[in-house]
């Protein structure tokens, strides 16, 4: 979806607007503090406009946004504890059609297994979902596969994907 609350942030993002918003969030009480609004044009590097869907590492690490309109996936480095939005850094952008990453055309979902291997992506415009390797240090993601299928049983119009708790699952849902 686009709203991910991790253990003490919580990330969100407008495909409309083309805007990433963080919040620092108390573990203890669940009470949110106004973070950093990176819109489209500022500095950090995100291709912003049509960002549909962000994910959070379990280790809280990395943080993964899906970009429809330019069939991407933003990889990012989240700010140490304290640190502000600002901080947050681009650590790679896969695009559809190069470097083996031929299964992102209209990514809409994305999301990762509760134990941090594996990062799953909606790609309705393939027809498709990619499931990655995760590098849990770098963040970094390599191609394991991809699963089609037919028009009548396929991943078109996938928005949300989620992940069971015991990792053996991934649900899609979609229009």
């Amino acid at each position: 979806s686009g709203l991910h609350v991790s253990h003490d942030r919580v990330y969100g993002v407008s495909p409309q607007s083309g805007s990433f918003v963080s919040f620092t969030r108390d573990p203890g009480t669940g009470h949110i503090q106004p973070g950093k609004t990176v819109s489209q044009g500022d500095p950090i590097g995100l291709p912003l406009a049509g960002l549909e869907s962000v994910a959070v590492s379990p280790d809280g690490k990395h943080v993964y946004a899906v970009n429809a309109q330019r069939g991407a996936l933003v990889v990012l480095k989240t700010p140490d504890p304290g640190s502000s939005l600002q901080e947050l850094s681009v650590r790679a952008t896969y695009l559809d059609g190069f470097n083996g990453h031929d299964y992102l055309k209209g990514a809409s979902a994305v999301a990762v297994s509760p134990d941090g291997e594996t990062v799953y992506v909606a790609a309705p415009g393939d027809n498709a979902m990619v499931t990655y390797r995760r590098n849990p240090w770098s963040g970094r993601l390599t191609v394991k596969g991809h699963l089609s299928a037919s028009d009548e049983i396929g991943y078109r119009d996938i928005r949300a994907l989620a992940v069971s708790p015991d990792g053996l699952g991934v649900y899609a849902v979609g229009d």
